[in-house]
């Protein structure tokens, strides 16, 4: 079947329940090709995997050739039994995460709040600790891009944090990142989010329920923003990182989960 949609449901008369699978959720993005069969299974590539399927009564194999990701593993091959199929994921990128513990688990955002979902290899390291190190309260660092270190400070980690920047020994911009939201922590740290050599200021708010992630750019002026949901009595950390090797950063969340299975 193809340029269709299907789902799940109880026959042609009720249609009082839709079921959600994980695969809905994954995001393969448009078609690149139409679909082919190559030996009995058929495959259509899209842009961030392709889909296969045995619709025969035999069993088959299908050479890939390339790497993809099938339920965590990486294969170049993939043998499918009959009425069986499977959905191949293009791995993006390798993160270096600075906490090793079992419990941390990861999610990926765009600056635009947007999750990511293609596989992602995952390489733990450095403390056993829940908690990441904190960012000083004051970063030296070039983020205008002119080979000239700028100061960045943060007077607080409470939620009355003001963020003051000094370029060239001038104060460009002074403001309070959350003035109406309201949460216990406020962390300040530096990404790339365009195409430029210019830096931008990240700053996340921890609330009861929701992270609050403001992005500003030097002079102080709001670029972009978004909340993620989290569970009252969860730790989450965040990172800013390049993420999918497209050279702009990304947001990443590490959560404790009583239910993560290493």
């Amino acid at each position: 079947m193809a340029n269709a949609y299907a789902s799940c449901d109880r026959g042609p008369i009720d249609h009082g329940a839709t079921w959600w699978t994980n695969e809905y959720d994954v995001s393969l993005g448009k078609p690149t090709a139409d679909a082919k069969n190559v030996r009995g299974i058929w495959r259509r590539n899209f842009e961030h995997g392709a889909v296969i399927a045995n619709p025969s009564s035999k069993s088959g194999t299908i050479n890939l050739g390339a790497t993809y990701d099938v339920n965590g593993r990486r294969v170049q091959t993939v043998s499918l039994n009959p009425q069986d199929g499977a959905l191949l994921l293009t791995p993006i990128s390798t993160v270096d995460l600075p906490l090793r513990h079992p419990d941390v688990y990861t999610e990926f955002y765009t600056n635009h709040g947007a999750q990511l979902h293609a596989p992602i290899t995952i390489v733990k390291n450095g403390s056993d600790s829940l908690a990441l190190p904190l960012q000083p309260l004051t970063q030296i660092i070039d983020i205008s891009g002119d080979n000239h270190p700028d100061i960045i400070n943060i007077s607080s980690r409470d939620q009355t944090a003001l963020i003051t920047v000094v370029s060239n020994n001038i104060r460009t911009a002074q403001f309070m990142p959350f003035a109406s939201e309201r949460g216990t922590a406020v962390r300040m740290m530096i990404g790339k989010f365009d195409t430029t050599n210019t830096r931008q200021i990240v700053a996340v708010l921890f609330g009861k329920t929701t992270i609050y992630i403001k992005i500003f750019s030097l002079t102080g002026q709001l670029r972009n923003s978004f909340t993620i949901p989290k569970n009252p009595d969860e730790y989450v950390g965040v990172l800013v990182s390049d993420v999918d090797g497209d050279g702009i950063s990304d947001i990443t969340t590490l959560r404790q989960s009583q239910t993560f299975t290493p």
